[in-house]
């Protein structure tokens, strides 16, 4: 489960250098959006890599969240239509964090598996 969350703060820091690669982000809204959202990005993941198994599972959705705000960025900040370098580097980056973060999100913390319901007897 490492790797994924190692590939998660690439992306995050991917961002963060976003800020300042992307012709997007010479707009101060749209710059300090790749920044401040990349890196808490970056440092979530390397928290959760840097924390116990299965503590703060809080952190996996928070990072989802934060991925699939990325991905929806260019829409929301309105760089979109006018970017279209930055739109396809934004969308497939954030879709790819949302991957990671949200695939360990949904396995269950203790097993590394699905989450299962036992029933009661």
């Amino acid at each position: 489960m490492t790797w994924r969350w190692w590939g998660v703060a690439v992306f995050g820091a991917w961002f963060v250098a976003c800020g300042w690669i992307l012709s997007a982000s010479k707009h101060g809204t749209i710059q300090a959006n790749f920044i401040v959202v990349g890196a808490l990005i970056l440092l979530g993941s390397l928290w959760t890599v840097m924390a116990p198994s299965g503590a703060g599972r809080w952190r996996d959705g928070v990072i989802a969240l934060l991925s699939l705000w990325m991905a929806i960025s260019p829409w929301a900040l309105g760089f979109a239509a006018h970017h279209r370098l930055d739109l396809a580097a934004t969308l497939v980056v954030g879709i790819l964090g949302l991957i990671g973060a949200g695939y360990t999100f949904m396995l269950s913390p203790e097993t590394g598996g699905s989450q299962k319901i036992r029933p009661s007897a």
